[in-house]
């Protein structure tokens, strides 16, 4: 994703979401002007941070290759709006599917196929 997630990223950090708390690791590696920013613009950081958590599970269960998930992330960042929708349908549909049975069920009721 583009903006200061990917460019912590970048930098080797790890960025985790509890709530509404950031958790950026290594802690030591944070450089002045990174924990300014995080604090700045830590709302959009929490967009994306979810946005990108959201993507990621939706690309687990449809079974994306590393290839899908990268190019699905791209697109997330270029229309997070139109992303967290399409996540949000996703969830709705498939979120309490656990295993790829449940989900194959769950996409053949939805499609009428079942």
């Amino acid at each position: 994703m583009k903006g200061l997630l990917a460019e912590l990223r970048h930098a080797g950090l790890t960025v985790l979401l509890d709530g509404d708390r950031l958790f950026v690791s290594p802690r030591d590696r944070l450089t002045e002007d990174l924990r300014q920013r995080i604090r700045a613009e830590k709302g959009e950081l929490l967009a994306a941070v979810r946005l990108d958590g959201r993507v990621r599970a939706m690309a687990t269960r449809w079974g994306y290759t590393p290839e899908e998930l990268a190019e699905a992330l791209a697109a997330a960042s270029s229309d997070p709006a139109g992303w967290l929708l399409w996540t949000e349908k996703d969830e709705r549909d498939f979120g309490d599917c656990v295993t790829s049975v449940e989900f194959a069920a769950a996409y053949r009721a939805k499609r009428g196929l079942a």
